[in-house]
C-alpha cells in the first residue's frame, strides 16, 4: 500500500485546552470516587452504630432456641436453692484464699445444711 498516514497537526492552544479537559476529566473522577468512598464509610459508619445499640432480645433474627434443661431434684424447698448454690459458689471461689478447710476442717452446717469443701448435700433439713 502505498498510502502513508497524514498527521493532522494541532495547535497549541488545541493542545492546551486537550491537557486541561483531560487534567479536568481526571479530577472529576478522582472527585467522584473519593465522594463514593465516603458515602460507602459513611454507610458502614452507620452500619455499626444501628447494629452496636442494644435491642430487645425478642426482635432479634438470627436468635436459637434454648435446649431444654431438666429440673433440678432436691430435697430443698424451692425458695432457698439458690442461697444454697450462691453459698456454696462462694466456698468454691474462695475457700483456697480464706483456707476454709484449716479454718472450718469438719465443713459447715447453715441450718439444715452441711457444706463440705469438696462437695454440697444436705444432711438434715431443722
Amino acid at each position: 500500500d502505498g498510502e502513508t498516514k497524514e498527521k493532522t497537526w494541532i495547535s497549541p492552544e488545541e493542545r492546551r485546552r486537550q491537557v486541561e479537559e483531560e487534567k479536568a476529566r481526571k479530577r472529576k473522577e478522582r472527585q467522584e470516587e473519593r465522594d463514593n468512598q465516603k458515602k460507602l464509610q459513611t454507610a458502614e459508619q452507620l452500619f455499626q452504630k444501628e447494629w452496636m445499640k442494644p435491642r430487645e432480645d425478642l426482635s432479634l433474627t438470627d436468635s436459637k432456641e434454648l435446649p431444654l434443661i431438666p429440673p433440678v431434684e432436691t430435697s430443698l424447698p424451692v425458695s432457698l436453692f439458690g442461697e444454697v448454690i450462691q453459698i456454696s459458689e462462694f466456698f468454691h471461689l474462695f475457700g483456697d484464699h480464706v483456707d476454709l478447710e484449716e479454718e472450718f476442717p469438719n465443713g459447715v452446717q447453715i441450718g439444715g445444711l452441711f457444706f463440705k469443701w469438696d462437695f454440697v448435700s444436705v444432711i438434715k433439713w431443722s
